[in-house]
């Protein structure tokens, strides 16, 4: 799944922009769209405004949602997190197209791969994980 950043557009007045934010997901789920996911909302009281963050598989796909549910949109950006670097290794498995919302950091690789494997075995019943998704782990990885 990618990230997205919507910016609304300003909201028809009787529209309350903390209630649309809160809204949203239910109107997603009522709407029938399975694959975009509300992440974040920062609502803007004063200007009638709110700024979503999404995750979808693309910007066509969160922009014919969007449409379908009707909410106002000024702009929709792909985005990539940065973050200041911090000497550990990460990995989720939501990067690797998992529906689990582990994660896990740690100093070294092979530290980080203990935990994983645990949790491949635990959560996910895997005796061991099989090298197509270890390929996809190694990748997923981040410094």
């Amino acid at each position: 799944m990618k990230e997205f950043i919507v910016n609304s557009a300003i909201l028809p007045g009787e529209i309350d922009p903390v209630a649309c934010a809160m809204g949203i997901p239910k109107m997603l789920r009522d709407a029938g769209v399975k694959d975009i996911h509300v992440k974040t909302c920062y609502c803007c009281d004063a200007e009638g405004k709110v700024v979503f963050e999404f995750e979808a598989p693309n910007k066509e796909s969160l922009s014919k949602a969007l449409r379908k549910i009707d909410l106002p949109v000024e702009s929709i950006m792909e985005t990539k997190k940065v973050m200041p670097e911090t000497g550990l290794l990460s990995f989720k498995c939501r990067d690797i197209g998992m529906k689990c919302d582990f994660g896990a950091t740690a100093k070294t690789q092979d530290e980080l791969m203990k935990k994983i494997a645990e949790h491949a075995r635990k959560a996910h019943n895997m005796k061991t994980i099989p090298p197509d998704v270890m390929e996809k782990v190694k990748k997923a990885i981040k410094k």
